[in-house]
């Protein structure tokens, strides 16, 4: 896999967190609003050359015929956006696995807002 142009870059402090916990999460997250708008770019495209069909069409055509495709046929539409890492977030080891990170549990941070929040208990409101 050829690396990137800069020698430098692999000399980045946290370069493997910073592509496991922050580049490729964004990355995911991205394609799937991009696949999300690839559905709704077909609907539009679709109701459009429907309603461009009708000799007698109005500017409500479009949302009508979508109406009728979905409700009364059941019309759905799903486009695939395939998508792949080449190996673990990027990595050149395949044989890398993330660090184990293991946070103790306290009791008590002797603040109570943080305190509250951790035990997930909420107290009465105030009258």
């Amino acid at each position: 896999m050829p690396g990137p142009s800069n020698p430098r870059f692999h000399e980045l402090p946290y370069l493997e967190e910073y592509l496991a916990e922050i580049l490729r999460p964004r990355a995911e997250r991205t394609l799937q609003a991009v696949q999300n708008a690839l559905n709704e770019s077909v609907w539009q495209h679709l109701v459009r050359l429907l309603a461009a069909e009708q000799s007698d069409a109005t500017d409500a055509t479009p949302a009508m015929i979508r109406e009728l495709l979905e409700e009364r046929l059941g019309l759905r539409i799903e486009v695939s956006l395939k998508a792949s890492f080449g190996n673990k977030a990027g990595h050149a080891d395949p044989d890398w696995s993330p660090p184990q990170v293991v946070v103790p549990a306290k009791s008590a941070t002797g603040l109570p807002l943080a305190n509250a929040v951790i035990s997930g208990s909420a107290r009465e409101p105030r009258r």
